[in-house]
């Protein structure tokens, strides 16, 4: 019994209910309307950075496996690492679907497409749909593999748009929470970058 339970906690399902769980708040406070302008924002605000800490989280994985290579907690995200890119999708969802209790003419939602913060947020959206679609074994099977992972390294291009929201979205140059979240990815995924060319060239000095 005591085995059973533990290999639950270990499992997708375990994360999948505890990241739905702390989804519901927020969705129950998109069906307690109206809102007032500051109930709006800190809607947006608290949506838009879970969104954006689940992405971060997906995205420090592979980085952190590079220097930590024995950590078994790390083999343990890994594992869950398609949990973590859906509820980014599912949470940027809800992130969207609170834009649209307030502004839900499509005539305001098509000028708002002119403010760079929302032209942002829908270019990062719209990456986040086919990638969230295909986040399952069927789609890997049916992509063979490496075209699929080719597809996911999107989420790079969808991560430099949710920054360029995110900061867009900051008055008076609040970039500070925008840095500290997403400095140590930069930071991460630069070693990463470093540690492959510095292993490429490594190969060829061999091969030579």
């Amino acid at each position: 019994m005591r085995d059973q339970i533990i290999r639950f906690l270990n499992s997708r399902t375990a994360l999948t209910i505890v990241l739905s769980l702390f989804a519901i708040p927020f969705i129950i406070e998109l069906f307690n309307q109206p809102w007032t302008h500051r109930q709006y924002n800190h809607f947006l605000r608290d949506t838009g950075e879970w969104s954006a800490r689940l992405l971060i989280i997906t995205l420090l994985i592979s980085p952190l496996r590079i220097l930590f290579k024995k950590s078994g907690f790390l083999c343990w995200m890994n594992r869950q690492k398609r949990v973590f890119g859906i509820f980014t999708f599912v949470y940027s969802s809800i992130h969207l679907a609170g834009y649209f209790v307030e502004n839900s003419s499509a005539g305001t939602v098509i000028a708002d497409l002119t403010e760079p913060m929302v032209l942002f947020g829908w270019i990062a959206f719209l990456i986040f749909i086919p990638l969230a679609m295909t986040s399952n074994n069927m789609s890997i099977r049916l992509m063979k593999g490496r075209n699929w992972k080719n597809m996911q390294r999107a989420v790079y291009i969808a991560a430099v748009f949710i920054v360029l929201h995110w900061l867009w979205g900051e008055r008076h140059l609040h970039w500070i929470p925008v840095l500290i979240h997403f400095t140590p990815l930069a930071v991460l995924e630069g070693y990463r970058i470093w540690n492959y060319l510095n292993r490429h060239h490594h190969r060829n000095a061999v091969t030579a």
